[in-house]
This record gives structure tokens, C-alpha cells and sequence, in this order.
């Protein structure tokens, strides 16, 4: 029931107002803007006290000291003090709409110190937690270029699935079986396989469920989720704070206020921030983050036996981030409408501390039952009996689906492109492509830092081109965090003599990648016996730093364990075998390790040309070698395409595809200059003809969907954006196409004709003239490639949607 006295609103108003100089009333009046507006005699009734005053009046005033001490600080100095106001948060609305709630909507019995300590304590809250982490995920070349992102923007919710079974194998084995079937030629023979098979049934028959429905079901009162690195615990844990932070109704578009004041990016002001609505059945619930890595961290400790309260009386006192033991305590034990999360378990280093901590948790949830406590984790080293024992449920993030994907990329770009709709239609489609068409890309894709990464790159970067460069930033942002020397020390290793820095760590990488390229499985296989990765570690320690043989292999079998558990490039099939999380990793590494080889002249350039002709035929190969391709110098890279085009000359009586051809026609795509590969238009020209020619034939033989097709498809992808009006083998192209291409497809909707019309059509200097009558030529292939490049290019062409419309209604096609 509603109180007749808005006493604490009102004070807070009036402290604000003699702050930003008493104005008059006249004055707040001519201050209000936008949708804010009250009349004059509702804003001397609200300050005479005479009636409760609507939500609305309070706003309006708010915005209005906002509007005046702006007004009053347009230059120099002034103007960076208004800014300080603004970010320190002294105008935020969502701090008064919480007393605003507390005085209208009181529980019985409050303490006032306690709500006075929970409203400034949400508002801290939704100060610290807004934005997302950038920095470390940004290239040095594009720090401070990068608009700021806040969470509530583009946070994606995942999918979790209930109890992970205990099986440890690489994502992309895991992927591979779990959708294609009971493939197990290449594992290892260390993997149980009965175990692995009980494992993907589990994983089949448990339903994913939306993370935040998981965490609001009153059945999950105590769960704890686990996640790869960059899954999203972290992301998640801050999301929930900020949604909770924020006042149960308060208008959305008030809590936050706009983002501009250089919330997005300086100059480029974005659209009005929107409160984020918490998970249903949490709205109003306490949020309390305890970042176990700071709880375990004996700084702060000063040798006391201290709780994870104490930790959050510590923040109140050091940071203003926290709220008072003596406070919080009573409120947990009375009402007990708490989130709780505990971030991190797997950053206790310590087996026993990790153990103790545990255990601690497990009796925070006992002695608060009506609190709701969520412990986020790595899977890998995670021992689940305690808390299993006591209840806890188990979830799994699953990696974002496609639809996730496009969700996060579309909202990502429309926020870091807020002035230019275009570009960010552009972006966006451009990356989705990269993932569409990259099998590599793909893979990556579903972790989200990593997509995080694909986008900020995807900016500057044409995907899936420049992919290289994604793993080389990826591959380095992730070695910086395999904190080896921390775990050398802990095992009473000598760091001075054996520091290894990131170059160190990728040249480990690097001689992991080429044991398993030249091992018995090849890169297919993506394994690694244990006993081997140590030898390799070991013999790198003692080469490159000196290190001696005794304290060498100790420090050998360290690195091995912290590689497992402390980062995110290697996991494990068995008790010693080892492969790489991502195979993309494994063939970047590869690929590089051979570029590294090279550059230091350790191989030759013709070693290098034998690797395209040993290894051109085996599928695990060819990322590897288009990798390579993009890396080496041009002109040995074009001396490579050249080899790969000739590598089978007997291939039309074999009833495979042309792998050679593809390959090198995917490998053209990989140079960057096109002046490079202007000697060589000819018979790259005459390939990508032989290739058309042969899937029409197949498509007509057999059926249109022929395997060929899908690598007909493969190679438009990645060679069509780099065959244009001005490419060397133009003229040759068009008149084969006049004079033969029209006839490919000549009755069905093949593959190879609309590809072959879409490389002509991408050839044409593109006048609307010309496309439009291009949309009428009697071939349907060439219609609708013509019909596409217009919908592309020319959307604002008052001409096109009466095109478009006629086409649609008229063409079979």
C-alpha cells in the first residue's frame, strides 16, 4: 500500500538541487527537455511537501539540475567537471527511482540504514559493471579506436545443458562426433570408448535450456556453472549484477539515461541505454558478485580467518562497492532474497585452498537457505563431490548456436557503427559469410570471446581472408593468460633461468603443432602422446634457455599440467594423450611454424613447395595450406598456386573431385596483392573454367545437389570478392562464358551455372542500364545473378523496387 509521504525522495531531490545551485523554480522549469515535463504548479506542490508526487515529477526534476549545471559548464575546465558529475553518477535516475521504491513501497520494518547502505550499494553496482572489457581482447593497432561497449548491449544469452558427463576431449573432436555420428577412426587408443559413447548419449538426450531460465527456476536454488575460458561465466556474472542492480519499476528508459556523455564513443552518441529486465522471478532480488580469486588473495586477509561477508564489508570500506557485515548479515539471515555468485573457482590455484573454499561455499548456502548461490567454473580440474553432495545442480554454456551468432554480430556492429547503418548492414554480413563459408571461422565462432575478437578485427580485417590474423591475435591473447612462470615457481623451479615470455610460449606451440603434423595420424589425428609433449617441452627449456636437464624435466612436466588446466589451446583425450581445443589452432600454429622456418632459413623455399606436393590431396591439410599460402612471400606463393593447379594431370578419368583444382583456386584467394597474381590470370582463369565445366557435367550426370557443388560454392566464396571489373583474366573469362557458359545449367537451377553467371555479372563495370537488362537476358542464371548484384548495390535506385516486383511475380526463375 502507498505511503503519503515521500520524505527521503524528496530530501535526495532537494540536496541535488542546492548542489547544482539552488535555481529557482523558474529556472528547473526552462531546464526540462525531452518527455520530462511537468507543469509549474507540480513542481512547487512536490517542493511544499503538499502531495506524493509521481514518479514522473521526481524524473523531471532530476534531468532539469542535470540540464542547468550543464547549461552552466559548456567550456574549458567546467565542461570536465560536468562530465565528472555525469560519470561519478550524481544525476543517475536509477539511484532515485530506488528510494523513490523504498519510500512508496517500504518493507515492514526496514531498517533506514540498511536501505540508505542497498541503494547506494545497487547504484555502485551499476556504475562498475557496465561495460565490457575490451581491452585485452583489442589489437595494439585498434586500442582506443574501438567504441565502448556496455553489457546490457550485447550480452546473448546461451544455452546450458544439465549435468556435463566427465569426458575430456578437444571441442572439435567433441563437435565432430556429437553431430556427424560414431566416427572414432582417428581417436586415439587411449580414448575409452565405451565411456565416450555414454558421454555423447548424455549429451544427446539432455535438452539445452536458456541460461537465464535455469538460473531464475526455483527448482536451482544452489547451481554451479561451468564453462570453458571466454564461454561467458565472467560476462554472465556481470549481467545478472547490473539487471538485478537496477529498481523493479522504475520506466526503462529513465533507469540508465542516454548513452551519450561518451558512453558509446566520443562524438558518435547512441541510442537511449534500456534498463536490461532481470530473469523472471528475480526481479528485486539482492545481487552479491564474490570474485574467489580475490577472496583467496592473503593481501587483504592480514593473516585473520575471515568470511566471504567479511570480503564484502572489506569492498564497502576499501572501494564503496560493498555493503556493511553488520548489515548484510541480518538481511540474509531474515529475508534471504539474494543472488549470490561466486566467480571463479577454478582461478584458487591450490588444490587445497580450491578444497577449503569449496567447502565454505557449500556452508554460506546451509546457513542462508533462501539465498539463491550460482559458483561459475572451468569443467577441466573441477571436482564436483562436495557440492554435488550438497545439491548443487551442474550446467554446461554451450557454445553460441547460429542464431546467437547473428544475434551478437547484428547488435554489435549497429552499436559500434551507431551513425552509419550501412556499414554495419555491411560488416555484419560480411562476418556472418566468413562464418557461413569457413568451416575454421565457424568453429571459432561459438566461443564468445573469441567471436568477440572476429568482430573487433572483423572491422579492419576482410574475413574470411584475413582469418589469419584472428588466430594469430586469439593464439596470443590466450598464451598471455598461461600464466607459466607463476606455476614454474610454485613448482620450485628456478624462473630466472627459465622465464619464458609470449615468443617463448608460441615457439612451444609451435614445436607441439609440427609433433603432431609429423606424427603417425598426421594432422587428421590432432593427438599428442603426453611422454612426447614433454620431451619436446624439455628439449626446448634446455636448448633455448640454457636450463639444466635436471630442472628442466621437472619443469617440463609442470608446464604440461598447467597447460591442461590453466588455458584454453590443449585439452586432453585420455590420461596422456593431448590435442588442441580448436583444430584451427592447430593448423594456424602449423602453418606458422613452417612461415618461422622459413624466415629463419632453417627450410628451403623448394621444402616448402614439397609440402603442397606431398600434402595437397589429405583434407586435413588444406586449411594448413591455405594459411600457408597468405603467409609466405608472394611470388613462392604463386609458384605454389601454379603447382597445385597442375598437381593431377590425369584427373578427368578419376571419378573424384578435382582437389587440385579447388585448392588452387581457394588459394589465389589467400594473395593479397592482386598484382601478384596478374602473370598467372591465364591459368587461374582457365581452371576456375575447367572447375565450372566439370560440375555441370557432374550435376548433370548425376543430381544437382553433386558433392562438387558444395566446393563449387567453397571457391566463389572466397575467390568472388576478388574477381572485379579489373581482374587480368576478364577478357578471357567472358568469352568463354559468351561463348559457352550460357549453356551450363541450360534447363535445371545447377550450381555451376549460377556460379558461373555470378563470377560474369561481378566482371561487369555494374551500370544500373546494363543490370537491368541484364535481368530480362532469356539464360536464368545470368537473370538472377543481375537481380542480386541489383538488390546489392542499387537498393535506393528508384527503379529497383518496381524491378524487384516484376521479377518476383514474373520470372519462373
Amino acid at each position: 500500500m502507498r505511503r503519503d509521504s515521500i520524505g527521503r525522495t524528496r530530501a535526495a531531490v532537494r540536496e541535488l538541487v542546492a548542489a547544482v545551485g539552488d535555481p529557482r523554480a523558474d529556472r528547473l522549469l526552462d531546464c526540462m527537455v525531452g518527455e520530462y515535463q511537468v507543469g509549474r504548479s507540480t513542481v512547487y506542490a512536490f517542493f511544499s511537501g503538499r502531495d506524493l508526487a509521481e514518479w514522473k515529477t521526481v524524473a523531471a526534476l532530476v534531468q532539469a539540475c542535470q540540464e542547468h549545471h550543464r547549461r552552466g559548464h559548456l567550456n574549458g575546465l567546467a565542461q570536465r567537471e560536468h562530465k565528472e558529475w555525469v560519470s561519478r553518477g550524481r544525476f543517475d535516475l536509477a539511484g532515485f527511482a530506488d528510494v523513490y521504491r523504498q519510500d512508496t513501497e517500504p518493507g515492514e520494518g526496514e531498517n533506514p540504514a540498511w536501505v540508505a547502505a542497498r541503494t547506494r550499494y545497487l547504484q555502485r553496482v551499476r556504475e562498475r559493471y557496465p561495460r565490457v572489457d575490451l581491452e585485452i581482447l583489442t589489437p595494439l593497432t585498434d586500442q582506443g579506436e574501438h567504441p565502448i561497449m556496455l553489457v546490457e548491449q550485447v550480452f546473448t544469452p546461451q544455452h546450458v545443458r544439465a549435468d556435463p558427463p566427465p569426458m575430456e576431449v578437444p571441442r572439435e573432436v567433441w563437435r565432430r562426433l556429437a553431430d556427424a555420428g560414431h566416427d572414432e577412426s582417428d581417436l586415439p587408443d587411449e580414448v575409452d570408448r565405451e565411456r565416450l559413447q555414454a558421454a555423447l548419449r548424455a549429451y544427446r538426450d539432455r535438452p539445452a535450456r536458456p541460461v537465464l531460465d535455469v538460473l531464475a527456476d526455483p527448482a536451482c536454488r544452489k547451481l554451479v556453472v561451468l564453462g570453458d575460458p571466454g564461454a561467458g561465466k565472467s560476462t554472465l556474472a556481470r549481467y545478472l549484477m547490473l539487471t538485478l542492480a537496477c529498481p523493479a519499476g522504475a520506466p526503462d528508459e529513465a533507469v540508465l539515461g542516454p548513452a551519450a556523455d561518451g558512453a558509446l564513443s566520443a562524438g558518435a552518441p547512441g541510442p537511449a541505454r534500456r534498463v536490461p529486465q532481470p530473469p523472471a522471478g528475480l526481479a528485486g532480488w539482492l545481487p552479491l558478485l564474490v570474485e574467489l580469486r580475490t577472496f583467496a588473495d592473503p593481501a587483504w586477509r592480514h593473516g585473520r580467518s575471515v568470511t566471504f561477508l567479511d570480503l564484502i564489508d572489506h569492498l564497502h570500506a576499501s572501494q564503496d562497492v560493498g555493503l556493511p557485515k553488520s548489515l548484510v548479515e541480518p538481511f540474509l539471515a531474515a529475508d534471504g532474497q539474494a543472488l549470490v555468485i561466486f566467480d571463479g573457482l577454478d582461478e584458487i590455484f591450490d588444490p587445497r585452498a580450491r578444497a577449503q573454499i569449496t567447502a565454505e561455499i557449500e556452508g554460506f548456502a546451509a546457513r542462508y537457505p533462501r539465498t539463491r548461490v550460482v559458483v561459475t567454473s572451468r569443467p577441466v580440474g573441477y571436482q564436483r563431490q562436495t557440492l554435488d553432495t550438497a545439491g548443487f545442480g551442474h550446467w554446461m554454456l554451450q557454445d553460441l548456436d547460429p542464431d546467437q551468432i547473428r544475434s551478437f554480430t547484428t547488435g554489435w556492429y549497429a552499436r559500434s557503427c551507431p551513425t552509419d547503418t550501412a556499414q554495419a548492414s555491411r560488416l555484419t554480413a560480411r562476418l556472418l559469410a566468413a562464418v557461413d563459408g569457413s568451416t575454421a571461422v565457424a568453429e571459432l565462432a561459438g566461443n564468445p570471446m573469441l567471436l568477440t575478437i572476429l568482430v573487433i578485427i572483423g572491422r579492419r580485417r576482410e574475413l574470411p581472408r584475413d582469418r589469419r590474423s584472428v588466430y594469430e591475435h586469439a593464439v596470443t591473447v590466450l598464451v598471455e593468460h598461461w600464466d607459466v612462470n607463476k606455476h614454474l615457481r610454485d613448482a620450485n623451479v628456478d624462473t630466472d633461468n627459465a622465464f619464458l615470455d609470449v615468443t617463448n610460449k608460441l615457439k612451444l606451440l609451435h614445436r607441439v603443432a609440427r609433433g603432431m603434423q609429423d606424427a603417425p595420424a598426421g594432422l587428421a589425428g590432432n593427438h599428442i602422446p603426453g611422454p612426447d609433449l614433454v620431451a619436446a617441452f624439455q628439449t626446448y627449456l634446455i636448448d633455448e634457455l640454457s636450463l639444466p636437464a635436471v630442472q628442466a624435466i621437472t619443469a617440463a612436466r609442470a608446464m604440461l599440467e598447467q597447460f591442461r588446466t590453466r588455458n584454453f589451446i590443449l585439452a586432453r583425450f585420455g590420461s596422456q594423450v593431448y590435442g588442441f581445443v580448436h583444430r584451427t589452432f592447430l593448423e594456424y600454429l602449423a602453418a606458422d611454424d613452417l612461415n618461422q622456418r622459413l624466415i629463419n632459413l632453417d627450410i628451403s623455399q623448394e621444402q616448402i613447395l614439397a609440402v603442397y606436393d606431398r600434402h595437397w590431396p589429405d583434407h586435413a591439410w588444406a586449411e594448413l595450406l591455405l594459411l600457408l599460402t597468405g603467409m609466405i612471400p608472394d611470388r613462392l606463393a604463386t609458384r605454389a598456386i601454379r603447382q597445385l593447379l597442375a598437381a593431377d594431370p590425369r584427373w578427368r578419368v578419376r571419378t573424384t573431385p578435382p582437389r587440385h583444382l579447388i585448392l588452387g583456386l581457394q588459394a589465389a584467394a589467400e594473395i593479397r596483392k592482386a598484382s601478384a597474381l596478374t602473370p598467372h590470370a591465364e591459368a587461374i582463369t582457365d581452371a576456375l573454367i575447367l572447375l565450372l565445366g566439370e560440375a555441370d557435367a557432374r550435376e548433370t550426370r548425376f543430381a544437382p545437389n553433386d558433392s562438387l557443388s558444395a566446393d563449387v560454392n567453397a571457391v566463389l566464396a572466397r575467390l568472388l570478392p576478388h574477381i572485379g571489373p579489373h581482374w587480368a583474366g576478364r577478357d578471357r573469362y567472358q568469352n568463354w562464358y559468351h561463348a559457352n557458359g550460357q549453356q551450363l545449367g541450360s534447363f535445371y537451377p545447377y550450381t555451376a551455372a549460377r556460379a558461373a553467371a555470378r563470377i560474369y555479372m561481378a566482371q561487369l563495370p555494374h551500370p544500373p542500364a546494363d543490370l537491368h537488362d541484364a535481368a530480362t537476358h532469356p539464360h536464368w542464371a545470368l537473370r538472377e545473378a543481375a537481380v542480386e548484384a541489383i538488390a546489392a548495390g542499387w537498393a535506393d535506385d528508384e527503379a529497383t523496387l518496381p524491378l524487384l516486383r516484376d521479377r518476383a511475380t514474373t520470372d519462373d526463375h
